[in-house]
């Protein structure tokens, strides 16, 4: 067998002349630098073109989003002051109407204690007159009794037409709020 020789090449650098070494590595990033711009232009026009349409799109649905905001922003604003509006008109008419019930209400308490007055001073003249008639002469069984049983009418009788149609009337309304 024949021995292996060594090989005298086994580094380039060793057998390189000097300042050769300096110049590969200047060729090698070189190449490598033209290659990288190379990468960079082909990228540029497979994927750059793409890239720019998508960045312009999302351009614009920025935007559109923008505009729409401020659409909503606007049209909610309007909005409010719609319902501020409606809400302040409802309770205008509302105070109007518990002023009118109450001013009805004041009147008719007003006649329904005129009436109760007016029906105390007649039930007090006829008994002042009953008493003046019983000083007078001496009164019998049935003339008690009568006059007791015209008190007790006076005091159940009903109230006269007016009063009795207004009693009525504030009972059915009444019974409207409170249903």
């Amino acid at each position: 067998m024949a021995p292996e020789s060594k090989s005298t090449k086994s580094n380039p650098s060793e057998t390189a002349p000097p300042g050769a070494n300096d110049k590969n590595s200047e060729m090698l990033e070189d190449a490598r630098q033209h290659l990288e711009g190379s990468l960079d232009t082909i990228k540029e026009i497979l994927i750059g073109e793409h890239a720019r349409e998508i960045q312009t799109k999302m351009g614009h649905l920025e935007e559109r989003a923008s505009r729409e905001l401020v659409d909503v922003q606007n049209n909610t604003h309007r909005r409010f002051e719609s319902l501020e509006s409606f809400m302040r008109k409802e309770l205008h008419h509302l105070r109007e109407d518990v002023k009118k019930e109450q001013d009805e209400r004041s009147k008719a308490i007003e006649q329904v204690s005129e009436e109760i007055l007016r029906r105390y001073r007649e039930i007090y003249v006829e008994i002042e007159r009953t008493f003046t008639h019983l000083e007078t002469r001496k009164p019998d069984r049935q003339f008690i009794g009568s006059l007791l049983m015209k008190m007790a009418a006076a005091f159940q009788a009903e109230p006269p037409g007016e009063i009795k149609h207004n009693v009525a009337e504030f009972k059915t309304k009444a019974m409207k709020k409170s249903g």
